[in-house]
């Protein structure tokens, strides 16, 4: 895993996030914004709310639990689809946004804040790195939103249960 973080990737993502917040809100997606956010006060906010320690903890946390997973959950993830895992993952950690997101063929975002309150930050690794694996079969199928994560949820369930 290659674990970035920072200020510029932050206003980046609040902006992405402002950009679709319809798309959002029509799939029901939960996302975590600064308040009283807007397109013109974004590079203030993050300046005001960036706080580099959380962002340390969060990639030491994310570190420590990736190297008890690794092994086992790759190696069945891989059976299961019949495809590598990338070599290299570059996992982006935000405090926005939803909870997760995924960017072919190799990065995946961890809202930390957002994956503390449902899950943990490896249970967001593990289910935006199952996206980034069946993106392929998403696409030659023209799945939903609502089936793609059916997909990917049923994926983990099996994987975990074994």
């Amino acid at each position: 895993l290659v674990v970035k973080y920072g200020k510029r990737y932050e206003y980046f993502r609040i902006k992405d996030t402002l950009d679709k917040l319809n798309w959002y809100k029509e799939h029901n997606v939960k996302i975590i914004l600064p308040e009283r956010i807007s397109e013109t006060n974004i590079d203030e906010v993050v300046e005001k709310e960036f706080d580099i320690k959380e962002y340390e903890h969060a990639k030491e946390e994310l570190l420590k639990d990736f190297e008890s997973i690794k092994e086992k959950f790759w190696k069945k993830l891989e059976e299961k689809t019949g495809k590598k895992v990338p070599a290299q993952i570059e996992v982006m950690l935000t405090k926005y946004g939803c909870g997760g997101s995924y960017n072919p063929p190799s990065r995946v975002v961890i809202n930390f804040n957002y994956s503390r309150m449902h899950n943990n930050l490896i249970y967001c690794l593990k289910h935006e790195t199952i996206h980034l694996m069946v993106e392929d079969e998403v696409q030659k199928r023209k799945l939903t939103q609502e089936e793609k994560e059916d997909l990917v949820n049923n994926i983990f369930d099996e994987i975990e249960i074994k």
